[in-house]
């Protein structure tokens, strides 16, 4: 015969895999995530932003509050109702982290605010202004403003990727005759 605390201990293992494995999955995932559904054939660099990392918090933290919750209630039916909702807040915040990215190609730079956002593509002819600001206000990586025609900006952190591609950008703005600043 099974033991009836056997579920619980079961609950009780994946919560604490749950825990260790978060914060590998919080480095990995973002950036492959926002390659694999982001990423076109000529693009030098997709960034997920920091939002998106936050979403990505947020939805684990979420999806650890829906075991534990089982594990500390016995699997009992109100535990079971608070773990569902836990997970499809799990997926919500998820789903929105996956929409959030910044990119960089041959031919455009394109970015996403959000699931509910379009996705923005310019041509490296509508950039009117880049901004490198080597040391922002905010603290964190450099990072390069884009000004676009429209009154558009997107930020682009110079992190490990990116500065690889800093003189590649810097090509691509002095033959498109794009502005560049320094702050």
């Amino acid at each position: 015969m099974l033991d009836q605390n056997e579920p619980r201990h079961v609950m009780m293992a994946i919560t604490f895999g749950v825990f260790l494995l978060s914060p590998i999955f919080l480095i990995a995932a973002p950036i492959f995530i926002a390659i694999s559904m982001h990423g076109v054939s000529d693009s030098w660099v997709v960034l997920p932003p920091a939002k998106a990392y936050l979403f990505y918090g947020i939805g684990l933290l979420f999806l650890f509050i829906a075991c534990f919750i089982l594990f500390l209630l016995r699997l009992n039916k109100t535990s079971k109702w608070i773990s569902v909702v836990s997970v499809l807040l799990c997926i919500l915040f998820m789903a929105e982290g996956t929409q959030h990215y910044v990119g960089v190609s041959t031919d455009d730079v394109s970015f996403k605010r959000g699931m509910f956002a379009s996705e923005q593509r310019y041509p490296w002819s509508e950039v009117e202004v880049v901004t490198y600001r080597e040391f922002p206000k905010e603290g964190g990586f450099p990072k390069f403003d884009f000004h676009f025609i429209d009154g558009d900006v997107i930020s682009l952190p110079e992190t490990e990727h990116v500065r690889l591609l800093h003189n590649a950008i810097r090509e691509k703005l002095t033959n498109n005759d794009i502005e560049f600043q320094r702050r």
